[in-house]
Formats: C-alpha cells, sequence, structure tokens
C-alpha cells in the first residue's frame, strides 16, 4: 500500500513541476518591456521565436546539439508593423496549436495569428484578427 502512494505522490510531483515549467515558459515576463527583441520558446526543443518587441517582426530560431546541424533563422514576419517602434510594443502569446501564436501590439490592441514552419509556404503572418461586432 505505500508503494502504491509512493508512486501516486511521485506521478502527482511529475504534473506539478510539468505544469510550473509550462507556465514558466510561456507567461509573459513584463521585464522584457524594455528589451529590443526576446526569444519564445515553442514546445519544439530546438525551434524558438525571436521576436522584436518594437515593431512586430518575428523570425524563426532552429538550434541542434549536432555540430554540423544546420542552426539557421528564417523570417517569420520580415515587416515592421508599426511606424512608431517602442521597446516592448508587441508581445507573443502561444496558442493550443504548437505551430500557432498570437502576436500583439500591446499599444492598440491589434493582434495577428502568426504560423511558424519547418515549410516556407506555411511560415508567416497567417491573418490580422479582426474584432467582429453583434451590433
Amino acid at each position: 500500500m505505500n508503494k502504491h502512494k509512493s508512486i501516486l505522490k511521485a506521478i502527482f510531483l511529475l504534473i506539478v513541476i510539468g505544469i510550473t515549467s509550462y507556465t514558466l515558459c510561456f507567461t509573459p515576463n513584463k521585464a522584457f518591456a524594455s528589451e529590443n527583441f526576446t526569444i519564445y520558446p515553442t514546445t519544439n526543443y530546438f525551434t524558438q521565436l525571436e521576436l522584436d518587441t518594437r515593431d512586430g517582426r518575428i523570425w524563426q530560431v532552429h538550434t541542434a546539439v549536432e555540430k554540423d546541424a544546420n542552426i539557421i533563422k528564417y523570417a517569420i514576419n520580415p515587416v515592421p508593423l508599426t511606424d512608431m517602434p517602442e521597446p516592448g510594443r508587441f508581445m507573443l502569446s502561444p496558442t493550443g496549436n504548437m505551430y500557432n501564436f498570437i502576436l500583439l501590439d500591446t499599444v492598440d490592441g491589434r493582434t495577428w495569428q502568426i504560423q511558424w514552419s519547418f515549410e516556407s509556404k506555411k511560415r508567416g503572418i497567417i491573418s490580422a484578427i479582426v474584432e467582429y461586432n453583434l451590433n
């Protein structure tokens, strides 16, 4: 009986650690508000997103553990989304889909769905998210 309790405690602890780690990785950090660039993790170990917080440009950054691996950055959105850049203006938020993030302009509230991908045709800003008014 004690063995089963120990196993249940260990499983519970692993779940709590996993949830805490995920939350820490994907919770926006206000400390980055003054940074020009920040890195956002994805659920892929070797893919991160680099955001220019001033103007909304985004790059997909690939890392690797092998010495001769292809370590490279791909532009997701190479075009500035504002003509009034300021540090901390833009931030990313993950969605339930590992390839999709929401890009938020914290000054005027505009939002975009962005997607990273290993295929260039599937990488980029999918669309601006427009406000729908039922009135």
